[in-house]
This record gives C-alpha cells, sequence and structure tokens, in this order.
C-alpha cells in the first residue's frame, strides 16, 4: 500500500512538472537545472539538491545546495519570482554553512511564434542585500540581474522522420 501511495504521489508531481514549462506551437520547452525555460509559468522547484566540488582559496571545496524557487503568474505573460537555498561546505579546515541570498524578480514573456516554435522572456532579479548567511559568503550588497531566456525549435518533423528532418528541412539546393 505504501509504494501505491509514493508511486501515485511520483505521478501527480511528474504531471503537475510538465505543466510548468513552455509550449511554442508543437514544441515543448523543457527547463533543466542548467537552463532555465523560456516560459512564464506558475512554478514551484522544491527541493532542488546540488553537490559541487570547486577550488577556492588555495584547497578544494565540496557544496551540497538545497535550492528552492517559486513563481507565480500575475498575467498570463508576467510573473513574480522569488529563489534562494541553503549551502553546507565542507573545507578542509572545517564545516560552514547557512542561507545563500534571497532573489526576487519578475519574468516576462515577451514574444510567442507558435508558427515558428519561438519563445522569448526578459527577466528581472534583485538580490537582496545581505540576506544570506556570511559564513558561507552570500553576505554580499544589492544586486541586480537581468536576464533573456529563448527557445527556438530546431526542426519541424511529422514525429516518425526526426532523423531525416535535418536533411529534408536544410537542403542547400533544388533537386
Amino acid at each position: 500500500m505504501k509504494s501505491i501511495s509514493l508511486l501515485g504521489g511520483l505521478l501527480l508531481w511528474l504531471l503537475l512538472a510538465q505543466s510548468a514549462h513552455g509550449i511554442a506551437g508543437n514544441r515543448y520547452f523543457a527547463g533543466t537545472i542548467t537552463f532555465d525555460d523560456p516560459a512564464v509559468a506558475d512554478e514551484l522547484i522544491l527541493p532542488n539538491f546540488s553537490y559541487l566540488n570547486y577550488p577556492a582559496l588555495g584547497s578544494n571545496v565540496a557544496e551540497s545546495r538545497i535550492n528552492g524557487a517559486f513563481a507565480r503568474l500575475l498575467t498570463p505573460t508576467l510573473a513574480f519570482t522569488v529563489d534562494s537555498a541553503w549551502a553546507h561546505q565542507n573545507w578542509p579546515t572545517g564545516h560552514t554553512s547557512g542561507f545563500d541570498k534571497t532573489n526576487i524578480g519578475i519574468k516576462y514573456e515577451a514574444y510567442r511564434d507558435n508558427r515558428h516554435e519561438v519563445l522569448v522572456s526578459a527577466g528581472l532579479a534583485w538580490g537582496i542585500d545581505r540576506s544570506g548567511a556570511v559564513a558561507i559568503g552570500a553576505d554580499a550588497p544589492n544586486t541586480i540581474q537581468p536576464g533573456i531566456f529563448f527557445g527556438k525549435g530546431v526542426w519541424r518533423s511529422p514525429g516518425f522522420a526526426v532523423v531525416a528532418a535535418p536533411v529534408r528541412h536544410y537542403r542547400l539546393g533544388r533537386r
């Protein structure tokens, strides 16, 4: 019974997560851990866990992060966003942990072309002054972070000819 409840919750989560990304024409633009999708939508991303090793101050640091983000539509093309994270850093001499800087902002869908499968959005985020922990170096002053989010379908295909689509649509000469 417990596994059925877990499976049902996972399926519900997947269905809700899929509706939070952009569609232009027949193209689906999914957000990834590295790149945000160009759509403006209601989203809740909790928790997003990441682990990274990087050099700092002459040694290596192992950092574990739990990120969270929230976006709420104000109009069909404008959303309010909030994001932050909790980080734990393992230094050779000890451990530090705390909250990262909190960002609030807006994201606007500036252009949508369903025929050509294009989405373009612009965003502006404000990193709140000293909202993060001093121990992890997140106590920086206010920051303004502009962003452009772009998505374009590369080729159109009827679904069964994905491999042949680039050849068919990008032929150089007439035959």
